[in-house]
């Protein structure tokens, strides 16, 4: 059973809703601002796409769940707000990994507490820019065997000082500074960290006004990493891309936009680089390329999701005649790769 996105949410500085979200990507709108009190290695203040406001760690993340699932709840159509008064709907949380340094402790039972009052199905999958492909993959089984909806939550802060210096450590902090023959030297490469949310309800493909079909979905590992001697051949991302395109069935020249999380880092550019010329059959003549980290910053396990609540809306606002396949590609710094492939509803 194909699965339809019914509606999609999302919170991050510049783009405060998913509508202003569309607008911030299409601008080319970034609030970059300087962390109030994380400075690198030579004392320089950090920049980022973050929220000037400074609640306490935790709740920065709990505001950010809030805003996407607010932004979700004002697009669902009343025959969803009907299968949620029916029965519950099960609601896939996605987290970045326990371990990764920053991320609060009771975190999880914080969220656990708050969302399971509404929704009593609650699962949790952790890790990285990928994870969210994980959860997608689980929520489709459940459809498949329910025959009703499901959500997927994804949220992420690169607010707390030891996850900056995590990244800084390992040389993913752009415009980060370092001592070199006693001047400061800046990081040319690297991401823009960013924190946001996103949110999207799947429903069984034909019972619902949908915004677009997910057609496909691949996931795969990578073998060269970031860290690894040697470039980043893009074999995982590339053999997701294959996957997803494959249970899509798209006719040769398919794909008009590919949306992918490149932020700044040469092992992503050459990673993207590689594969797209192997997508090269699956690409249509003027193609585009969406970089949704340029206007939110990098946003970790949440971006997956906040790219396909961007990519699910423009698709939404074109229309069915207009709006192109869209192929998704998700990247991560450990080894996990994912691929989605979005249509126009009912298009075949």
């Amino acid at each position: 059973m194909r699965s339809v996105v019914v509606a999609a949410g999302c919170a991050f500085p510049s783009g405060p809703t998913v509508a202003l979200a569309d607008i911030a990507l299409r601008t080319s709108l970034c609030l970059t601002i300087r962390h109030p009190f994380f400075v690198d290695a030579c004392g320089i203040p950090v920049k980022g796409i973050l929220c000037r406001a400074q609640p306490a760690a935790q709740r920065r993340w709990l505001e950010l769940a809030d805003a996407a699932m607010r932004d979700l709840a004002s697009h669902l159509p009343a025959p969803i707000w009907a299968a949620i008064e029916r029965s519950p709907i099960p609601l896939w949380l996605v987290l970045s990994a326990s371990e990764r340094p920053g991320r609060p402790e009771s975190l999880e039972t914080s969220l656990t507490e708050i969302l399971a009052r509404h929704w009593p199905m609650l699962h949790i999958v952790r890790g990285g820019h990928a994870a969210c492909a994980q959860a997608i993959a689980a929520a489709r089984a459940w459809i498949d065997e329910h025959g009703t909806p499901a959500c997927v939550l994804a949220v992420d802060s690169a607010w707390p000082a030891e996850t900056l210096s995590w990244l800084e450590y390992r040389g993913l902090l752009h415009a980060a500074h370092e001592p070199y023959n006693g001047q400061s030297r800046a990081n040319p490469y690297g991401r823009v960290p960013g924190e946001g949310s996103a949110a999207f309800m799947l429903a069984p493909r034909g019972l619902y006004p949908a915004w677009c079909e997910l057609a496909g979905i691949g996931q795969a590992d990578e073998t060269l990493t970031f860290d690894t001697d040697g470039p980043c051949v893009g074999a995982g991302l590339s053999a997701a891309a294959h996957a997803a395109l494959g249970e899509a069935g798209l006719t040769p020249q398919a794909i008009s936009t590919i949306v992918h999380d490149f932020n700044g880092e040469p092992y992503r550019a050459d990673e993207f680089g590689f594969t797209a010329l192997r997508l090269a059959d699956h690409l249509a003549d003027g193609w585009q390329r969406l970089t949704p980290a340029l206007a939110s910053g990098d946003l970790m396990s949440a971006s997956l999701a906040t790219h396909l609540a961007i990519a699910a809306w423009r698709m939404h606002q074109a229309g069915p005649a207009h709006a192109g396949p869209t192929l998704l590609l998700a990247s991560n710094d450990d080894s996990p790769r994912a691929a989605l492939v979005l249509t126009a509803p009912e298009s075949r």
